[in-house]
């Protein structure tokens, strides 16, 4: 079950959103996430509440090292997903994401927060300050109100069970999210010890409650930047009306920056944020000077892999092989760009390793393949729409029948600038389509509106 239709499911069974109430908030999303991916870490209960105090008496959290920098003023904290890599121009790390930004407002004021060692690392090796969220999560001292919070969250669990119509299975997934927000809490609240924080700005909030909860109860302001595409159905967004109810409690953004109105219409029409609440930025991305050489003798084509399960990502190479008599014959280079979240898979690199001469697996910047192809193709994925704004042509793959609905909805969203394609040939057969209203997917970067 894809997790938009676990979505529906899901407030299908949410009789009382209140019943999510949680001190003065609300902990809907935390449940919802733990619904989605079916969690089962230690449950919420007085045995694993007495465990954390006992490992935190016989075994104390250690000194962190992480923060070794000294800041005496207020910073703003930059979390979430990062997308750290390597300027070939430069030899120095940068975040995708907040690049741009962190040059608007001066690195100096800036302090990463990530749990990726080599992210943390390569940060660090470029000069810019970085906490490493793992080191906070050995267990600090429990303090009474520690306990006391979660006792209450433990209320707040049998409320949702006596309330809503969950099954067994499903409130132990909602339980096992509930302990690992409050183990999140307790190292966010270490993390924060020491440092300033005016502001945190982040990718996929959805996935952060526990800290997102601390710096609430510490007063400080979220912002969040939009991450890939944007559906009615989109699972960490758009809540149905019911959740108005909550709002005011959610732990969501203060404030959602999205990259163009097209897409902020979007976000408004969930009950999750007010509209005031929603701001257009731009295309905040960030993308260094191109010095990649394309290749002028055949056709480049960017095949950029999605995010799924392996069975899906061997469909994936598995059309491309199936489309190799076509590539020859149309003289084709296919550059293939494995998602940021997976490996590519083995049969990627047998396909790399065949010496074949059409394929190349590529760690390179998106933005920069993307300048230099001359189609983009994916079976579902942000850089289709991406590509409109480098004026690139994009098509929706249909690898497969499930992912075939998700190249129809591309091709809808985008009122048929992006196409739909079954095999290679049909990118050189299908009409030409002009990209006049690309700034409507991706306006450009607006520093002004932080």
């Amino acid at each position: 079950m894809s997790l938009s239709a676990k979505k529906q499911v899901f407030f299908n069974k949410v009789i009382s959103p209140e019943s999510f109430n949680f001190c003065n908030y609300n902990i809907l999303t935390t449940s919802l996430e733990g619904f989605y991916h079916e969690y089962t870490f230690n449950n919420l209960n007085f045995t694993s509440l007495l465990k954390l105090i006992v490992k935190s008496i016989v075994k104390p959290a250690k000194k962190v090292k992480s923060n070794d920098f000294n800041i005496d003023k207020s910073i703003i904290l930059i979390g979430g997903n990062l997308r750290v890599m390597k300027d070939q121009n430069t030899n120095f790390y940068y975040s995708i994401y907040f690049e741009n930004i962190i040059n608007h407002i001066g690195k100096e004021n800036v302090v990463f927060l990530t749990n990726n060692k080599s992210d943390f690392l390569n940060l660090k090796e470029s000069n810019l300050n970085c906490l490493r969220y793992d080191d906070y999560f050995s267990t600090p001292k429990l303090n009474v109100k520690d306990i006391l919070l979660f006792t209450k969250l433990l209320f707040t669990y049998r409320n949702i069970k006596a309330k809503n119509k969950f099954n067994k299975n499903e409130l132990n997934w909602i339980n096992s999210s509930l302990y690992l927000f409050y183990c999140d809490y307790l190292a966010s609240k270490e993390m924060i010890k020491g440092i300033s924080i005016k502001k945190y700005y982040t990718i996929s909030a959805f996935y952060q409650s526990g800290i997102i909860f601390t710096l609430k109860k510490n007063q400080i302001p979220i912002y969040e930047f939009q991450n890939g595409l944007i559906f009615n159905s989109h699972y960490c967004l758009i809540y149905p009306p019911i959740v108005n109810m909550v709002r005011t409690k959610l732990l969501t953004a203060d404030v959602f920056y999205a990259v163009s109105n097209f897409w902020r219409e979007i976000v408004a029409s969930g009950a999750e944020f007010r509209e005031d609440q929603i701001k257009t930025i731009g295309f905040f991305q960030y993308f260094p000077k191109n010095n990649l050489t394309q290749n002028t003798l055949k056709t480049t084509i960017l095949f950029v892999s999605i995010a799924i399960d392996k069975q899906k990502q061997a469909a994936q190479i598995s059309w491309i092989k199936k489309n190799h008599p076509l590539i020859k014959s149309h003289n084709i280079h296919i550059c293939y760009k494995p998602h940021p979240g997976w490996e590519y898979s083995k049969e990627a690199k047998t396909i790399l390793y065949s010496n074949i001469g059409y394929f190349e697996i590529s760690e390179n910047n998106i933005y920069s393949l993307i300048q230099n192809c001359d189609y983009v193709i994916s079976p579902y994925s942000s850089v289709l729409f991406e590509a409109l704004f480098f004026n690139k042509k994009s098509f929706s793959v249909k690898i497969s029948d499930d992912l075939s609905q998700n190249a129809l909805k591309i091709a809808s969203l985008s009122n048929n600038l992006i196409g739909t394609i079954s095999n290679i040939e049909e990118i050189f057969i299908t009409k030409d389509k002009s990209n006049h209203k690309r700034l409507e997917f991706y306006s450009d970067f607006n520093p002004l509106v932080l």
